[in-house]
């Protein structure tokens, strides 16, 4: 109403071919206990099975057109692990209800596409991160770092994360396409992966466009085995 009275914008009821863009958060990770021992827990936001209701619901208010993309939807994505076979977090339903849904957005068209990171993550291990890490112009890991909002400081109680090298993107995502589950929908969300670019700077350098081209190629890779990508 304001934007119509103040400058003249005029309203528009032909909505029917609009398309709506959907985030849907599956779980987070808080600190917990755990037969008295800390440590993070994961807590559902959004099951499989809610998520299909969230589709019935606006289905029956009109909302026909939804592109959805699901964060925090498996083990690895939100423990930001790379190049594994992704397993659907048994908090939302696990792989049974997953199926389902799956099954659900094909019978009714909609567009579901499940969160995947190949260019950050956290839990890899010291060998992984010393032969597949980005590195810092002084030959050093490119450790990357969450900070507090409130005081711009380093959040100690968070773990720390890494960029994959550009010369181990094609690699890693080679290894993932091999063993993915054929039971999994081949609709992925690249979180990350056209916002973040960056240079590398081990033994064979890559300067910030060639970490480009490495992963537009990674890509083809994707795309040959089938996978529709959502950037």
């Amino acid at each position: 109403k304001y934007l119509i009275s103040q400058y003249g914008f005029e309203l528009n009821n032909n909505v029917t071919n609009s398309i709506l863009f959907l985030d849907i958060l599956g779980a987070v990770k808080k600190p917990g206990h755990f037969m008295g021992f800390p440590q993070n827990i994961v807590i559902k936001m959004t099951g499989f099975d809610q998520t299909q209701d969230i589709f019935e619901e606006l289905n029956s208010n009109g909302i026909e057109n939804i592109i959805t993309r699901y964060l925090n939807w498996s083990n690895e994505t939100i423990d930001n692990n790379l190049g594994k076979n992704p397993k659907p977090l048994r908090q939302l339903g696990g792989a049974g209800k997953l199926k389902k849904l799956i099954d659900y957005t094909h019978n009714n068209e909609k567009e579901i596409y499940f969160d995947t990171d190949f260019i950050y993550y956290e839990n890899s291990g010291f060998l992984f991160n010393y032969f597949n890490a980005a590195r810092q112009i002084d030959g050093t890991i490119a450790e990357q770092y969450k900070y507090r909002l409130s005081t711009k400081y380093i959040d100690s109680s968070q773990n720390s994360g890494y960029l994959l090298s550009p010369e181990s993107i094609s690699k890693i995502i080679s290894k993932f396409v091999n063993s993915f589950n054929k039971n999994l929908d081949k609709n992925i969300a690249l979180n990350g992966y056209a916002n973040i670019n960056y240079s590398d700077f081990a033994k064979k350098v890559y300067e910030s466009e060639e970490t480009m081209f490495e992963k537009i190629n990674a890509l083809e890779v994707l795309s040959d085995n089938g996978f529709n990508l959502l950037l």
